[in-house]
């Protein structure tokens, strides 16, 4: 049975235009068969999220690799860069540093 890896990336609204989504959903494509899904927008109370959230859930995704490769971007912020990953039910956050594989694990 091949493992369901459930990922929610957000990155500060600075960096929309450096094209970095593009190339995390040619990446996912590549190696999960498909890219994020739309950015859900507005939210309860009707406003609109600052920041860029992307939720997915992938068959059999490196989690490890997808941190590596999301760290490795061009970020202008990068400490405002959070991949959260689903282990066993539970959500955990995987710091910038360790995206770029200068860290072990997660936080």
């Amino acid at each position: 049975m091949i493992k369901l890896i459930e990922v929610i990336l957000i990155f500060d609204p600075a960096d929309r235009g450096r094209g970095n989504l593009k190339k995390i959903n040619k990446w996912l494509d590549k190696r999960a068969g498909h890219p994020f899904g739309p950015n859900a927008g507005k939210v309860a109370g009707g406003n609109m999220l600052q920041s860029k959230i992307y939720i997915g859930a992938f068959e059999g995704l490196d989690w490890k690799k997808f941190a590596d490769y999301i760290g490795r971007l061009d970020w202008s912020k990068p400490s405002k860069v959070q991949l959260l990953v689903n282990f066993d039910g539970v959500f955990a956050g995987v710091s910038p540093e360790k995206m770029t594989g200068k860290g072990k694990g997660i936080s």
